[in-house]
């Protein structure tokens, strides 16, 4: 398996590694059917708060590099006038793209925990409408449009796609919505092949990582 990780990413995970219960191994094993050559790359967490505050941050680019490329998304939470505040998610690169449906092409599509996205799902690339960008709807909160539910507080998962077409990679973002003021971008992962929503499967570095940690642990313990 090759790994891509980022120095803050290693250490951030050599942290967690630390902390890690049987009960989080167990979730790791539970998407076995991710190929064992998948290059997956944990952001770790992000967090980032967006806001409707004047004073606050209302958007949130997330930027991917792999190779000599870089691939974006914009998540923001939009004032429009008499039509309310809108959660949306666009792609902003060439070869980027997100999780929509055929019926409902700009809107994005909600992942629940554990679900697969990969080829099968249906991507809205950029640009997303004809030679113009447009954001893809997570929701409306003046009608309440939209997969992705308002107030409610629990987390979601939206997906996202990139590469050409010969070397495609698949992702999920996880995303937090308490409210029109208020929208959490928690974390995101990416899988050269298909991945379940919100799960990390750490390659055979981190897990000979955890055994050490568990050897560590003992010692201490002696």
């Amino acid at each position: 398996m090759r790994l891509n990780h980022p120095a803050q990413h290693i250490a951030s995970a050599a942290v967690r590694c630390s902390s890690l219960t049987a009960g989080s191994l167990l979730a790791v094993f539970l998407v076995g059917a991710t190929p064992a050559n998948a290059d997956i790359v944990w952001s770790g967490d992000i967090n980032q708060v967006l806001t409707r505050d004047p004073s606050g941050t209302n958007s949130y680019t997330m930027a991917i590099t792999e190779g000599a490329n870089t691939f974006s998304w914009e998540i923001r939470l939009q004032s429009a006038g008499t039509s309310g505040v809108s959660a949306l998610f666009t792609p902003m690169s060439q070869h980027t793209g997100v999780a929509a449906s055929l019926s409902a092409p700009l809107t994005a599509t909600r992942f629940g925990f554990q679900n697969g996205i990969g080829p099968a799902d249906f991507f809205t690339m950029y640009p997303t409408t004809g030679t113009s960008n447009s954001g893809l709807l997570l929701h409306n909160y003046h009608d309440h449009t939209g997969n992705f539910p308002g107030m409610s507080g629990a987390p979601m998962y939206a997906g996202f796609i990139f590469g050409d077409p010969t070397d495609r990679y698949f992702g999920w973002v996880g995303l937090t919505m308490d409210g029109p003021d208020r929208l959490v971008v928690n974390s995101y992962a990416y899988n050269d092949d298909s991945i379940g929503a919100g799960m990390i499967i750490p390659g055979p570095g981190a897990v000979a990582l955890l055994g050490l940690a568990g050897v560590a642990g003992k010692r201490r313990r002696r």
